[in-house]
């Protein structure tokens, strides 16, 4: 081992597992930096879809990195500690934030384009094979100087170019962490609308994708004065934030009807956008997007897209609209000069990235997902935001109340208790359950306190774990992983608030490539859905499954979920639903109003040449007739399996002869189960695997996603009972 190494601790990128990414904080040791870096102690870094994406494929796939293990990170902020005996720009004490590193020497940097230099691939991608040790193993090196940095360390060897110089500009330390993200994400957001594009008060521009580059560029848009600023995503709370950061105009492209094309033109009297970004690299909204742009536009690239991907240009109409195709590096800017000017429009309550940026510890893994951009060692905050009841009286929807400054359940992994994690919540389901049992005359008032929060499904991403779920236990949960699943009823803190306390049998991985809002809509419905089904049926054999309730929650897991099975699916629903049951996959639709289901159910067995069902999902209930006349359409041994039931003495008396009352004596023939859903984490990672092979949809109702705000209004659609597929709502505001 070299004499000059100093030990510090890092975020370790190892392999993926099944998948999975392996970061950790680990012992690493790192040299005195070289003649032209200099060390740099970060107190906090950005954290960017390039470093999830840099360290979730094996070697070899993807950006040329170094070989596993390798420390990545390249939104740094910090203090320099030494430099290299021919570093001039910087000295010991300096603030600096960091950025990408370039050459200096071709043609592009000595002309003002660093983000295009020559040598841009291995100066920021291959970095250093050598850039740090592991203690104690012979040749047990770590890979890093990624973009010249490798900010997630603790302490971290720099390059000189990657140094942007910030003393005079900041007032604390407080000053360097919120602007850690501005050497790449917001810098390539804002640089590609005021250098790039170059845009001026006359322009009209769009934004497709609303993450951090996105929000970026709006609020660049809006510094220069943009007439025309819209907004395109498919989440509703990021649209709802892009208005408050200066978009004129949105588009939800989940919920519209007409082309993408058509909604912009409409909303620039046909003309089209004179600058269009994407941020998403998604193929097909890039060619919308160059569709809507206006002739003599510029059409913006920025988004990675696969590394195979292709765009279909026909010439002649390219060429004769005079439209411009780009593409964006960094947002085409030197840092030395713009993040200064980043830091002067913010202070000028010009360009809020405030309002972006959230601090998380990064004990045990990297804070990170697609919708959270910064992470610091600035501790679990006190307080969260949280939808709170203490009565239910003329119903819960009408006593929620948004607590900004609810206390958080716990601060630290000392504080949860044995085998528990606290999350933070990205977004949270809800389900019937949640206002049936709090609105129980008596029995509601004794399971829910004062302050009490609804909510039972979530995703989100582990704040804290206890050493009972940490690596190579359990189910090997650790901090920072994305998580999704259900809590089990009825407990104080539901999922409608910022961080919750869980038990790790509650929680599943959120596996990669799957969107942790789609995620949040599985839950109890997923799960319910899953566990009546598939250990009752023969997967690829066709088995016949009748579904009572097709369009809501439960059914419309239920039917993709038999379908990704192999079955044949019956469902009912009423007839304005069956084009949507139809879309999910159901075979058969019955209307419910204009026809008798038993009958409906006889006839189909008739036209199937006399097979019956292999199992009955009853997501409704109350309808006796339903169960006593089950023999006719279901196969002898089949089951009949009810989910939940209304309150009431009624229904209960139902559910009790269904359970008792024998077949000799006028009951049932077939076999009747009530079913208790129970948290099983491998299933709801089998659930997550049909997401991520896209086999099943998270499906929300009207298509979209409520906001935070929006909790009250959450209960209101629900208890409508003409909710189509899942109500959520976005909890984390990152």
């Amino acid at each position: 081992m070299a004499p000059m190494a100093m030990a510090t601790r890092a975020i370790v990128c190892r392999s993926p597992q099944n998948g999975k990414r392996q970061w950790g904080i680990e012992n690493v040791e790192v040299d005195y930096p070289e003649a032209d870096e200099v060390l740099v102690r970060i107190v906090a870094s950005g954290v960017c879809h390039t470093d999830l994406g840099c360290g979730s494929h094996p070697d070899g796939v993807g950006f040329p990195t170094p070989p596993y293990p390798r420390v990545l990170g390249h939104e740094g902020a910090g203090y320099v500690e030494k430099i290299g005996s021919s570093v001039s720009t910087v000295k010991p004490g300096d603030a600096v934030l960091l950025s990408f590193a370039f050459c200096r020497e071709c043609h592009n940097c000595k002309h003002g384009a660093p983000g295009y230099c020559s040598r841009f691939t291995p100066l920021n991608f291959s970095g250093d094979t050598k850039a740090f040790n592991l203690p104690g193993i012979e040749n047990g090196t770590v890979g890093g100087s990624f973009f010249g940095q490798s900010s997630f360390s603790n302490l971290t060897r720099v390059q000189e170019t990657s140094l942007v110089k910030v003393t005079e500009l900041i007032e604390n330390e407080d000053d360097l962490k919120l602007y850690a993200p501005l050497g790449c994400g917001i810098q390539t957001g804002a640089g590609t609308i005021t250098e790039l594009g170059a845009a001026r008060a006359s322009d009209k521009v769009a934004i497709i994708g609303l993450g951090g580059v996105g929000l970026a560029a709006i609020m660049a848009a809006k510094h220069r004065g943009c007439q025309t600023i819209i907004g395109i995503d498919r989440v509703e709370a990021r649209l709802e934030l892009s208005k408050k950061l200066g978009a004129t105009h949105t588009i939800n492209t989940s919920v519209i009807k007409e082309s993408l094309e058509k909604a912009v033109r409409d909303l620039t009297e046909q003309s089209g956008t004179t600058i269009t970004v994407d941020a998403t690299g998604v193929v097909p909204l890039i060619q919308q997007g160059m569709d809507f742009t206006a002739n003599q536009g510029k059409m913006i690239l920025l988004g990675v897209a696969p590394m195979d991907a292709s765009l279909q240009v026909p010439l002649v109409s390219f060429m004769v609209s005079g439209k411009q195709l780009l593409g964006s590096m960094e947002g085409a800017v030197r840092p030395i000069d713009y993040i200064p000017r980043m830091i002067q429009w913010h202070r000028q309550g010009d360009f809020p990235i405030d309002k972006l940026v959230r601090f998380y510890q990064a004990q045990g893994h990297v804070m990170a997902t697609q919708t959270i951009r910064g992470i610091s060692a600035a501790g679990i905050p006190t307080t969260m935001r949280a939808w709170q009841f203490s009565t239910t009286r003329g119903g819960i929807e009408k006593n929620l109340r948004l607590n900004e400054s609810a206390p958080v359940p716990a601060h630290d992994a000392h504080a949860l208790g044995h085998d528990k994690v606290l999350v933070k919540i990205i977004a949270a389901g809800i389900n019937p359950v949640d206002y049936k049992l709090a609105e129980l005359p008596i029995i509601g008032r004794f399971l829910y306190r004062k302050n009490a929060t609804p909510g039972s499904d979530f995703a989100g991403v582990i704040a804290a774990a206890t050493p009972a779920v940490a690596p190579g236990q359990r189910n090997g949960f650790r901090e920072g992983q994305l998580v999704f699943g259900r809590l089990s009823q009825p407990v104080p803190h539901g999922t409608f608030e910022e961080y919750v306390v869980l038990k790790s049998a509650d929680i599943a991985h959120v596996p990669e490539g799957v969107d942790p809002v789609d995620a949040a809509g599985v839950g109890v419905a997923g799960l319910t859905a899953y566990q009546c089904i598939q250990p009752f049926v023969r997967a690829g054999r066709g088995d016949r499954v009748f579904i009572n309730g097709g369009s809501g929650g439960t059914g419309v897991w239920g039917i993709q979920i038999a379908k990704a099975l192999g079955c044949h699916v019956t469902t009912s629903c009423s007839g304005t639903n069956a084009e949507f049951c139809k879309s999910l996959g159901a075979d058969e639709v019955i209307d419910y109003r204009s026809t008798n289901i038993v009958d409906a159910l006889k006839k189909s067995v008739s036209g199937a040449d006399g097979q019956k069902f292999a199992l009955a999902v009853d997501n409704v209930g109350g309808q006796g007739e339903l169960y006593w006349q089950s023999h006719h359409y279901l196969s002898p041994g089949a089951r009949y399996i009810q989910i939940g039931a209304e309150p009431g003495l009624g229904p209960v008396l139902d559910l009790v002869m269904k359970l008792t009352w024998p077949g000799f004596l006028g009951g049932g023939k077939r076999k009747f189960e009530m079913l208790t859903t129970k948290n099983n984490t491998e299933q709801m990672e089998e659930i997550g695997k049909l997401l991520q092979q896209r086999r099943v949809k998270a499906v929300f109702h009207d298509g979209t996603v409520l906001s935070m705000e929006d909790g009250a209004l959450a209960f209101a659609k629900l208890k409508t009972h003409r909710a189509k597929g899942k109500i959520v709502i976005k909890v984390s505001s990152d």
